[in-house]
């Protein structure tokens, strides 16, 4: 567990490259482990090697066909590719199989490929789920990454639906200072 353990702590202090070399030892010892698999299929995929990630994801799911993180995974290969469609289909099983699985990002991602694909309700319902949750020092600890910057663009779609259009702004502008290159915001 040594190593897992310290590639989750390199992940989440953001140090991606250190995470991947911790999760590829866990992975070492214990090849067919889904967790350890998991953690580094999700590391390679923040760090855009997704193609690196994808038969990870797909060893995890052969273990446990129906490991919400293995899923998500997928789904976030696809969302991260353009692929709208297998995205939402990936997160819809999420949601389905696992009700309680609630990351933010999930959430995010979620209303996002829905957004994208057209269900502007659903993603609507994704997006709240997250907002009615976040405090101004978790809007403070936000990172210059496409992730977060679609978490902020995912608050300032919010307040357009509620014709508040100097708060959608302020969102997208901060989406903007976080990832300059995303085109969701511009």
């Amino acid at each position: 567990h040594f190593h897992y353990n310290l590639g989750g702590v390199h992940l989440d202090d953001g140090d991606l490259p250190r995470a991947v070399r911790e999760f590829e030892l866990a992975v070492e010892e214990v090849p067919y482990h889904v967790p350890y698999l998991n953690g580094l299929s999700y590391a390679l995929i923040k760090l855009g090697r997704t193609e690196e990630a994808r038969p990870i994801v797909e060893r995890a799911l052969k273990q446990h066909p129906e490991s919400a993180d293995a899923i998500y995974n997928l789904g976030l290969i696809a969302y991260l590719q353009g692929d709208t469609p297998q995205a939402v289909a990936h997160f819809e099983t999420v949601a389905r199989i696992t009700p309680s699985y609630n990351s933010d990002y999930f959430r995010f991602r979620f209303g996002d490929a829905l957004e994208r694909n057209g269900n502007v309700d659903e993603a609507e319902r994704q997006y709240s789920t997250v907002f009615r949750f976040f405090t101004n020092r978790d809007l403070d600890s936000l990172s210059a990454n496409q992730e977060d910057a679609a978490l902020l663009k995912g608050f300032a779609y919010l307040f357009i639906t509620a014709y508040m259009f100097g708060q959608a702004e302020s969102f997208y502008r901060r989406a903007l200072q976080l990832w300059p290159d995303y085109p969701e915001a511009h």
